[in-house]
């Protein structure tokens, strides 16, 4: 295969090496220029310069000697396959990285120990008797902390395929972060199946009446627009669901225990250090191994369910919901300087609020257990077709890997608001434009309706 020369990589050109607070404290203290403001102390109970340079009085030299060799390094993926009892070439896919900076309890070993458990359980199933409805893919990714190198070459290579067969993945990467509540990042269609199958799983901080995993959800992070359900985080941290979703519009998601409980959301405090290790996690984090456990069970669990059911619990009234809100989030003055692409983009955001309407109406009459399978096939593949309609190569992104026209951390729609930032209105209509005609098509996508 084709490698691009040495010379033709991006490096940073300016080099970067992480340190240690007391090493921190030691340099910063002696920058001279003026002084920076209170909000860039932190924690460090010093004032400091922006420099360049330090103090005459410091009488310091700081020397950088990078050791970093460029070199040709072959990364291995592992992925175990179970095909389909009736639809082998529908794939239902878990994966987690097991590449670490340092020992990595947390990150990745959790999520690998997860994984590995989830494999074990499974194949004994298939020993006594059982298979899936639709072929499982269970994956082992390398190099994840080079920036997602084999899961992205993974899904690179296999796009044509994957964009076809795939029907979900699962990402268990940090699987046990911390021991206050499950944290769930997922796309809108997933949530229904999620919230569903955490209701069956116990969570080890069960009390009196709240006891499932969904309880504990609910009561410790919240969403903020319906108490009565968990908080969705909207894909805040990178891991290897990357490349299926944002590129290649597989439905993903990613499970993990937070740490809080001040943020139920922010990353555990030893996260990418060597302090991630095995001593940590048993001593203050899991002694019992229960939250492992149970993350294990809910992850196998829902990954069987998604494989077994005849008709997919993905929801699509939930995913116009999402296009709502994120429509209604769009600043006034964005809509009032761009009015036609606005109304058009309204109108496609109804009237794919209307299609799932309908569409989940046929649904509720379909009998899985009398229907045909070429029924079940329609239903299913309208549904897991819909964030196909959402990836494009023309959306105004610094990420190539940044194909969803709808999905991002910070904000939805991301190619319109990076065109409002830049102040450019006429990319900023281009890019409604084009989520104009993602959602029409995702509407279209649901139909015509097969007949129940």
């Amino acid at each position: 295969m084709y490698r691009g020369p040495k010379n033709m990589t991006n490096f940073a050109p300016i080099p970067s090496q992480p340190i240690s607070y007391n090493d921190a404290l030691v340099l910063l203290r002696q920058l001279k220029g003026d002084k920076v403001p209170k909000a860039w102390q932190g924690g460090l109970n010093v004032s400091f310069g922006f420099g360049p340079g330090f103090n005459k009085s410091s009488n310091s030299t700081v020397r950088l000697h990078v050791n970093n060799m460029v070199v040709v390094k072959t990364v291995y993926n592992v992925i175990g396959t179970i095909h389909g009892r009736e639809e082998p070439d529908r794939y239902v896919l878990i994966g987690s990285h097991r590449d670490a900076w340092l020992f990595g309890a947390a990150d990745p070993s959790s999520g690998t120990a997860a994984l590995l458990e989830i494999t074990r359980v499974i194949s004994k199933m298939l020993q006594e008797g059982w298979r899936p409805r639709r072929t499982l893919k269970f994956c082992s990714w390398g190099a994840e902390e080079f920036g997602l190198i084999g899961s992205i070459e993974w899904v690179e290579q296999n796009e044509k395929i994957l964009q076809d067969r795939g029907v979900v993945y699962l990402n268990t990467d940090v699987a046990v972060g911390g021991n206050y509540v499950l944290v769930s990042q997922n796309c809108p269609l997933l949530s229904n199946a999620i919230f569903s199958f955490a209701k069956k799983v116990k969570d080890p901080n069960a009390h009196g009446n709240k006891t499932s995993m969904y309880d504990i959800m609910v009561e410790r992070n919240p969403s903020q627009t319906n108490r009565d359900e968990p908080y969705v985080v909207p894909f805040l941290y990178a891991s290897d669901y990357l490349p299926f979703y944002m590129y290649s519009g597989i439905p993903s998601a990613d499970f993990s225990y937070f740490y809080g409980p001040g943020n139920p959301v922010s990353l555990y405090p030893v996260y990418h250090t060597q302090e991630d290790n095995f001593y940590w996690m048993k001593t203050f984090i899991d002694p019992k191994f229960e939250f492992h456990e149970a993350v294990t069970k809910f992850e196998g669990g829902l990954l069987i369910d998604l494989a077994d059911s005849p008709v997919l619990p993905f929801d699509v009234t939930r995913y116009a919901k999402a296009l709502l809100k994120g429509y209604n989030l769009l600043p006034k003055k964005m809509k009032n300087e761009s009015i036609t692409s606005n109304e058009y983009m309204r109108e496609a955001v109804y009237s794919f609020m209307d299609a799932s309407h309908a569409f989940d109406q046929a649904r509720s009459k379909l009998d899985p257990n009398i229907a045909s399978p070429l029924l079940l096939r329609m239903f299913n593949d309208q549904m897991v077709q819909i964030e196909k309609a959402f990836i494009s190569s023309s959306i105004l992104s610094s990420n190539y890997l940044q194909r969803h026209i709808f999905s991002r951390p910070n904000y939805p729609f991301p190619g319109v608001w990076s065109a409002y930032f830049a102040g450019n209105i006429n990319e900023v209509e281009r890019q409604m434009s084009l989520v104009v005609e993602a959602i029409s098509s995702a509407a279209n996508i649901l139909k015509p309706l097969p007949s129940v």
